[in-house]
């Protein structure tokens, strides 16, 4: 079992994919393995894809499915991965080159943490689509939106925070933000499929649930606001207010 499994899920990737892929080039710890699953792009992504695996310098897998979605092709990886730690990394999104190294050596700090997140910047590349203004104004300082915030806390003290549930609804952060533990990814069930827009979401408060939760105060990934991107889709299909009343639901 190597120490952390880099995990990425494509799709018809190529304007951004490439920058995700070389943030990983630059990582400062570099002893962890990498496997991308394509779920049947047909932009040239899988060419790129098959290219970087073959340069890249430590163990690499590329996995070809189709038609699996976002929850379903995050399961995949997660299921294939061999690490202690799972982190996700998003095809439209970027890791600091410390990004691993220090998110490995919290979780070394806090063995107890199933979930850890930090802080990350955003990338405005549709200026002018209203929705993605509508996404950007919705995640800006994360973290300065929980009521109580420390290194390291039972997560069911996030999960009883009295602004869990108001805007921003996601006070921790895209996949690409955070490290998880994989057992307790496992334990959970992973991702729901039944969620369009708030699917990670969901897994965050199911992890809280079941460990305690660490978050570092520093900016370690970026997270890419774009027209073509899924969350673009989502909102303009009006998923969010299904996955709203389906995650009230749950909890």
């Amino acid at each position: 079992m190597v120490e952390l499994t880099v995990c990425i899920p494509t799709f018809n990737g190529l304007p951004f994919v490439r920058d995700a892929l070389d943030s990983l080039l630059t990582q400062t710890y570099k002893d962890f393995e990498i496997l991308i699953s394509d779920d049947g792009s047909v932009d040239g992504t899988l060419a790129l894809l098959e290219e970087f695996v073959e340069r890249a310098p430590g163990p690499s897998k590329l996995f070809k499915n189709k038609d699996l979605g976002i929850a379903r092709n995050c399961n995949f990886l997660a299921n294939e991965s061999t690490g202690l730690y799972i982190k996700y990394l998003f095809q439209d999104d970027i890791l600091e080159p410390s990004c691993i190294e220090v998110l490995l050596n919290e979780a070394k700090r806090s063995r107890e943490s199933t979930l850890i997140f930090s802080n990350r910047k955003v990338l405005f590349e549709s200026l002018d689509s209203p929705y993605c203004q509508d996404i950007f104004n919705g995640c800006q300082n994360l973290s300065e939106h929980w009521d109580r915030l420390s290194s390291i806390q039972d997560g069911i003290l996030y999960l009883e925070d009295p602004n869990l549930l108001d805007p921003p609804i996601n006070k921790i952060g895209e996949p690409s933000n955070t490290l998880i533990y994989r057992k307790a990814f496992q334990d959970v069930g992973g991702f729901d499929p039944n969620f369009s827009q708030l699917v990670d979401l969901d897994l965050w408060f199911r992890l809280m649930a079941v460990g305690k939760v660490s978050y570092v105060n520093k900016t370690l990934s970026s997270f890419r606001i774009h027209d073509s991107q899924e969350s673009v889709a989502n909102l303009i299909k009006g998923n969010l207010s299904d996955d709203f009343e389906l995650l009230c639901k749950k909890l």
